[in-house]
């Protein structure tokens, strides 16, 4: 079952979690009222975050409903569930949402972006952030993954690394399986697929370097 964790994936998690540097809080937004025809995997993605929680004391989990926490929602920018919210210890909001349940392959990336945050450190190159930190606008980039994809963690991470860079970016990964109607909007046949400010698009695992160039070019494009 989608979301269950045995006694060896759980002591897995405790081994990649054991490092954090610092305390995050995870947020995890779901419908309760609206059940599984409204949220198939929303009760599978609380298990799935308390797992998490379970396996660090540094993990600060809250879980929210979209119906009955509309503020809370909004002031996360929070429109579809399940979705997961990563902050810092602090309340820092660097921009990171993850659409779905972060199964398979994805639950490394939701694990890796912990453990960033948790260190403060983006992990950029030098010449990224640097360049990141000449934006003088809003850039959103949107992620479509699904959780048998292996080089989806990849594109994942090198976005919300950038969010965490800048604070003029905000990283949105999409289980695209769950939300086919973001799939068909942005025309996603193939995972995964980077989507920059609805301007530019790039297929497949996108070297850092090349991500950035389409942050740029996005950025450029809005302020022509």
């Amino acid at each position: 079952m989608i979301g269950t964790i045995g006694t060896r994936e759980r002591e897995a998690l405790r081994r990649a979690l054991a490092g954090l540097a610092g305390e995050v809080r995870l947020l995890v937004f779901t419908d309760r009222a609206g059940g599984r025809a409204a949220c198939p995997f929303c009760e599978e993605t609380v298990r799935l975050a308390e797992e998490l929680a379970a396996a660090s004391g540094r993990v600060r989990l809250e879980v929210h409903d979209l119906r009955e926490e509309q503020e809370v929602a909004a002031a996360h920018g929070v429109e579809r569930v399940p979705a997961l919210v990563l902050l810092g210890a602090d309340g820092r909001d660097p921009g990171i949402r993850f659409l779905g349940i972060p199964a398979g392959f994805e639950l490394a990336t939701v694990i890796q972006a912990l453990a960033l945050l948790a260190s403060g450190e983006h992990g950029l190159r030098p010449a990224t952030a640097e360049a990141l930190a000449g934006l003088e606008r809003e850039v959103r980039i949107r992620v479509f993954v699904t959780p048998t994809c292996p080089y989806c963690p990849r594109a994942a991470l090198t976005a919300m690394r950038m969010a965490m860079g800048s604070d003029r970016v905000r990283a949105e990964v999409v289980e695209v399986s769950e939300f086919p109607d973001l799939g068909d909007r942005y025309g996603v046949y193939g995972v995964p697929k980077t989507v920059v400010d609805d301007a530019v698009e790039l297929e497949g695992a996108a070297p850092e370097e090349v991500v950035l160039e389409a942050v740029l070019r996005a950025a450029g494009r809005g302020e022509r």
